[in-house]
C-alpha cells in the first residue's frame, strides 16, 4: 500500500468482491490528453483510491477519455460502474445513466466552485438579443441545455438562432473574437485570469459572468455499485488528498481534492438544465 496521512485507525470500508475490478471512468470532453497519456496517471490514482479505502490492490481500475463518444461508449458498459465527469456531461446524461452523486471535485485552494463567463469583441454585445445569428463557442459546448440554462440563465435568453459550438480550443476562437467575427467565447476561471496576458487583450471583454457551480463530481452509474461500496469510496475520496502524491497526481487536472456533494447547487442546476431543453 502507499502510504496514506489518513488516520484510519484500523477502520475497514466494505470493498468490491475480487471477481472483477471496480471502473472509474473519467470522461472530460475538451480536456487535454488522451487515453493513453492518462493511464499511468490513472493507474496511481486508482492505487491511491485503494490504499484510502483499505482497499486490496487491484480493487479499483480507472481510466480516462478526453471525447465524449468514446467516453459515453464506457460509460454505457456495464462493467463500469463509477465516473468522474465535470458538469455539462453529468446533467446531460444523468437520466439516461442513471448518474447519482458520491462526491464533488475541489479545486485549486480548495475551492468547490468553477466559474464560467462568456467573453466577446469589445463594445459589440450589450446584451443576449446581440448575439443572434452568433456562434458560442467553448468546452462546455458540447450541452447546449447547459450553456442556455445553467451558464447564461441570469444574463438572459440566448436568440435561437445563437449556435452553440464544442471547441477545446478556446484560443483559436478568441483569435475569431478579436478579429471581429460574430463568436462569443466561453472561459473558465483560470482562461479569464489568464486572458490579459494574450496580445491585444483590450480588444476582449466579459459580458456575462455565470453562477458558481460545482467543478465536477464522482457519481454512481446506474445500480450497478451497491450502496456500502459507494460509501466506502466516497470516504476514501474525502480523505485522499491528505496524500502528498495525490496533489502531484492531479494538479495537471485542476483536481486539489473532494469534498461532500452540494445538493443544492445539483439540484437547481438539473432544474437550470432541463429548464433550457
Amino acid at each position: 500500500m502507499l502510504p496514506l496521512i489518513l488516520g484510519l485507525l484500523g477502520a475497514t470500508f466494505a470493498a468490491p468482491e475480487a471477481s472483477a475490478p471496480l471502473r472509474l471512468v473519467a470522461c472530460a470532453p475538451g480536456y487535454p490528453g488522451t487515453t493513453e497519456q492518462a493511464q499511468p496517471t490513472m493507474d496511481e490514482f486508482a492505487r491511491l483510491i485503494e490504499a484510502a479505502a483499505d482497499w486490496d490492490a487491484g480493487t479499483l481500475a480507472a481510466e480516462y477519455h478526453e471525447d465524449e463518444v468514446g467516453g459515453l461508449a464506457r460509460l454505457r458498459d456495464p462493467d463500469t460502474q463509477v465516473a468522474l465527469v465535470p458538469l455539462p456531461l453529468f446533467f446531460k446524461y444523468e437520466a439516461e445513466l442513471g448518474l447519482r452523486p458520491i462526491a464533488q471535485t475541489l479545486g485549486p485552494g480548495g475551492t468547490a466552485h468553477e466559474r464560467w463567463s462568456l467573453v466577446a469583441s469589445t463594445g459589440r454585445v450589450k446584451g443576449p438579443g446581440d448575439l443572434e445569428g452568433w456562434t458560442i463557442a467553448g468546452v462546455p459546448g458540447y450541452a447546449d441545455s447547459f450553456v442556455r440554462g445553467n451558464l447564461l440563465r441570469d444574463w438572459g435568453a440566448l436568440p435561437k438562432t445563437a449556435t452553440i459550438e464544442f471547441t477545446p480550443r478556446v484560443l483559436g476562437a478568441l483569435r475569431r473574437a478579436m478579429q471581429g467575427d460574430d463568436v462569443a467565447v466561453i472561459l473558465d476561471r483560470s482562461q479569464v485570469e489568464a486572458m490579459d496576458s494574450l496580445p491585444n487583450a483590450a480588444d476582449l471583454e466579459v459580458i456575462a459572468t455565470a453562477p458558481e457551480m460545482s467543478m465536477g463530481l464522482v457519481v454512481s452509474v446506474g445500480d450497478r455499485l451497491d450502496a456500502d461500496t459507494s460509501e466506502a469510496l466516497r470516504r476514501a475520496l474525502l480523505r485522499v488528498h491528505h496524500d502528498a502524491q495525490f496533489g502531484e497526481l492531479l494538479e495537471m487536472v485542476r483536481i486539489n481534492s473532494f469534498g461532500p456533494v452540494d445538493d443544492a447547487m445539483v439540484m437547481a442546476g438539473r432544474q437550470a438544465f432541463h429548464g433550457a431543453s
